[in-house]
């Protein structure tokens, strides 16, 4: 999976993903562009969203400057909704070449001052606090991970749960979301009594995916640092 996930982030890029990654601490590739190619609808990437704080995401703007995209004072729609009403994002940086698009989305600091815990605080708290288990999964550039419970089965099976207990929910978003995954074939899955049977399964089926959890991620991130400035 990490082999095709690399070959298709590389085929929308048009240039080596891992020029992104290199020396670079806190990014990751997240969203849509990771769920649809782990349920094999790699042909339908819109973009590629990238979370990073603000050496990495200076680096990974260097890069595809390089590489002949351009940067451009927007953001998508379902960006702007997404993060409209929880302000827990700062200032989304856009970049385009030709029908390419790539988002470099840090997190803001909600308690001064700012300082590197604070911002990693952040960076994990968006990536947990995704709507739809779909979501829930991250590539680093070496490892797929998981930050919601059993993404990566959903994602392979192409079923989603919504999260409404999250950050990222909003009750408007939420329907064109659905209606963009019913168009793809997906199904929703309820936490209700017909489901429990459902759900006892998919445990099964997550502890035994291949994919790796947050805390995973945190330990490793943290043992590769690079200081804030």
């Amino acid at each position: 999976m990490i082999k095709k996930i690399k070959l298709c982030l590389d085929n929308y890029l048009e240039f080596d993903s891992n020029k992104i990654f290199n020396n670079t601490d806190y990014l990751v590739v997240f969203g849509g562009a990771i769920r649809d190619i782990v349920a094999n609808d790699q042909s339908t990437i819109k973009d590629i969203d990238i979370m990073c704080l603000p050496k990495s995401k200076q680096i990974a703007k260097d890069v595809l400057l390089n590489e002949g995209y351009k940067q451009y004072d927007l953001h998508s729609p379902d960006l702007f909704l997404l993060y409209s009403n929880i302000k827990c994002i700062f200032e989304p940086k856009t970049f385009v070449k030709d029908d390419k698009i790539v988002q470099l989305i840090s997190p803001t600091v909600r308690n001064n001052p700012i300082s590197f815990d604070n911002l990693k605080n952040g960076f994990f708290r968006i990536l947990g606090n995704v709507d739809l288990s779909s979501s829930g999964l991250v590539y680093d550039g070496e490892e797929l991970y998981e930050s919601i419970i059993n993404a990566t089965y959903h994602c392979e099976n192409k079923k989603f749960t919504i999260l409404t207990d999250t950050e990222m929910y909003n009750k408007d978003r939420i329907i064109m979301r659905k209606i963009n995954l019913f168009d793809k074939g997906w199904k929703e899955m309820r936490n209700n009594k017909n489901d429990l049977g459902q759900l006892r399964l998919e445990k099964i089926m997550a502890i035994r995916s291949n994919s790796l959890t947050m805390n995973n991620l945190r330990y490793k991130l943290k043992r590769n640092e690079i200081p804030f400035k």
